[in-house]
């Protein structure tokens, strides 16, 4: 069984994106822990990529920048985790 963890500003933030007609969604970016028992979810990028109301493609543009500042930081601790997204009339 693995813990998550998620840092209460990446709350905040994909709580926060408004409702729209077609799915937006961004990457998860954060860190294993060394036993790999834990994982750590540390930043999640905005929604830059636009979908269909049934789907949504989320693609490097307007991600990778804010990956690399994490990954430079954090000296390649911080990695990619997968994505979020939203489903058309739900928060």
């Amino acid at each position: 069984m693995v813990e998550l963890f998620v840092h209460h500003r990446v709350l905040e933030h994909v709580t926060s994106v408004p409702a729209r007609p077609y799915e937006v969604g961004g990457w998860l970016l954060g860190y294993w822990s060394e036993d790999e028992a834990s994982v750590f979810i540390t930043h999640a990028t905005p929604p830059a990529s636009i979908g269909t109301p049934f789907g949504v493609r989320i693609s490097g543009r307007g991600h990778r920048r804010r990956f690399d500042e994490a990954w430079d930081v954090s000296d390649g601790l911080v990695t990619y985790l997968g994505d979020w997204h939203t489903h058309p009339g739900c928060p």
